[in-house]
This record gives structure tokens, sequence and C-alpha cells, in this order.
């Protein structure tokens, strides 16, 4: 396996980023043949001091800035990096999918042996991650699990411009995948798409859209390793990561606004319905080839959602279906009446 990063100086980033990556992917695959690649216009001695000599180094060169940098990952001179995985300097490693799995149960208000119980279970999951293949068992055990109890599951769609549907969590049963729109309303260069995305948030386009309106806006920090690592600031981040905490906070404010005016929470597969159905329309024509849901999340559509219009929506249908069945029953009747007539 060939690990990727890229480093372009003067951003949020630095050598150390790289060496802590390093040491997180070489604990956690200690018994895998490994190749480690950083893309960067650092001096080459400078990564040497700090990652050692199982890091190589490539140039950087094109005029790509900042987080754009990592597009010099699909130029021809890079052909030779098989089986490649990329990282982004900022990711955290945690360990395998148990792991994440566990932290699933344990939120939602699961048993995890060894664990103190979770008194306060969280009713909705945010999962801004995700690896390649379908979704594992121990994803979807785990995710069943958190819906079976009343817990809904939000998912990032992933970021390789791909089908959704090769990735996971974006491809488990039962969660709420949101895909990335840039500041025009149309689809990110960067999301993936098809039938699992089931809606779409603002994601940021990055350059394309320029600074600020290609980055979504948030506080974070340039720490490598802890919080005291570094210096917390305000940066600008896109990616599905950036999308789906909005669905995730609009469904979280849904259920507060219901509980406060004395009604149930929404169940998952209720709050899923929800999201889709109050998205608005998107503004642009996205192409049929890569669908991202029903359209952008509509935080007002979605508070302002009322219970009762459920209510009424099932009312009205059973009235519907009662007046068929009654209109069934007439012509029945009508028709073996005049037979007997007629005999």
């Amino acid at each position: 396996m060939t690990v990727v990063c890229v480093l372009r100086l003067g951003g949020d980033f630095r050598v150390e980023h790289v060496a802590a990556l390093y040491a997180r992917v070489a604990i956690h695959w200690p018994d895998r043949p490994l190749r480690f690649v950083v893309l960067t216009d650092c001096p080459p001695g400078e990564i040497l001091e700090h990652c050692g000599p199982e890091v190589e180094t490539r140039p950087l060169k094109g005029g790509w800035s900042r987080w754009w940098a990592k597009l010099e990952l699909f130029a021809p001179e890079q052909d030779d990096l098989e089986d490649l995985l990329y990282f982004d300097l900022d990711t955290l490693i945690v360990g395998d999918l148990s792991d994440i799995a566990d932290a699933v149960t344990w939120a939602s208000g699961g048993t995890v042996t060894g664990i103190p119980a979770n008194t306060n279970p969280a009713e909705i999951i945010n999962m801004s991650l995700g690896g390649g293949g379908s979704c594992a068992s121990t994803y979807q055990d785990a995710i069943n699990g958190a819906i079976s109890r009343g817990t809904t599951v939000v998912v990032a769609a992933g970021n390789e411009a791909d089908n959704a549907s090769k990735y996971q969590p974006a491809s488990c049963e039962g969660v709420v995948t949101v895909g990335a729109t840039r500041i025009t309303g149309g689809i990110t260069y960067y999301s993936n798409y098809g039938a699992r995305v089931d809606l779409s948030g603002p994601g940021g386009g990055g350059s394309v859209d320029g600074n600020p309106g290609g980055y979504i806006w948030q506080t974070g920090s340039n720490a490598a390793t802890t919080p005291e690592s570094g210096t917390p600031g305000y940066m600008g981040m896109g990616g599905t990561s950036m999308a789906s905490p909005h669905v995730a906070a609009v469904a979280a404010l849904v259920q507060s606004a219901l509980i406060a005016k004395g009604k149930d929470p929404l169940t998952p597969a209720a709050m899923r319905t929800l999201l889709k159905e109050t998205a608005r329309p998107f503004p642009v024509a996205i192409p049929a080839a890569t669908p991202i849901g029903t359209g952008i999340l509509d935080a007002k559509a979605a508070r302002d959602f009322r219970q009762d219009t459920v209510v009424d929506q099932r009312r009205a249908q059973v009235s519907e279906l009662a007046l068929r069945v009654l209109v069934i029953a007439v012509e029945i009747f009508g028709r073996n009446h005049f037979q007997n007539r007629v005999a």
C-alpha cells in the first residue's frame, strides 16, 4: 500500500503534521508493507529531519494553492503510485472499524464491554469519516443497533467524486447520507453521488468559488497532536465532512422543537424522510449521472414541520382508501343487483 499526503507551505499545516500522520499510520499498520509519500514544496532535508528516511518526498510542480494542491495526485508523473491511499494532514487514525462501531454503539446508549454506560445517549450521531468498500457488517450491526435505540445516524457521502455505494459508512442501510454543494447550489467537484445520497448540504467548492465563498468557515486549530500543541483560529475547509454536520444539526433542531411542544421525537426513519422531503430544490441542474439527493438541506422547512401534518396526511390517506373500498362495494352490489333483475 502507498499512503500519500500533500503539504503546501504557507497554509495551516507544517512538517510536524506529516511526521504525526506517518507515526499514526505506522502504528495502525505495523505488519503491512507500507510506502509513505508526501507531495510537497518543503525542502527534502527538512522532511528527512522531522520524519526520517522512511518518508519519500516528491515536489509539487503545479500552482495549486492550499487544499487544492492535492490535485497533483492525478498528474501523469504520479501514475506509479499504485494501491494508493490518500490522507489529509488533519486525518485522525483511531483504529479499525470495531473501534468506530463501538463508539456508535456507546454514543447511542448501547453496551460496550469494559466501558461505563452512557447515561445521556445521543439522539443524533454525525459521522464525518469514511473508507473504501461497501458497508461492512461491523458497521451495519452498530448502525442497526443505534437506529433500534432511536438514534438517527448522519454520514458524509465521501470526497472521491465517485458512487457513494463504493464507500462506508455512506453505503450502510438506514443512515442519512449527505452530499456536498458549492456556493452556486450545484454539486462540488469532489462530492460522491448516487442513489445512496439522500440530500446535500453546504460543502464548499474550494478555489473554484474563491475565498471566502469557496469554503465553510469554522473554528479550528493547527495542532498536530494535542490541542496544546497548536494555536486555535478561524479557518475555511471543504468536503462532505462539512456538509453532514449541517444536516445533523438540523435533525437535532427538529427533535428539540418537537420535544419543546410536548411531542415525541421522530424515529430515525421518519427523520430521514423529513429531511429528504423538506430539502429545497437545487437552484442549478445536477447532472443525471451524478445525483446528490432530493435537494439542499432547508433548516427552516424542517424546523417548521409539524407531526400534526403527518397525522392529517395519514387520516386523508385512510379516508381516501375507505372511499375507494366503498365505491368498489357499491359497484359490486350494483352489478349483482342488475344481474339478478335480468335473471
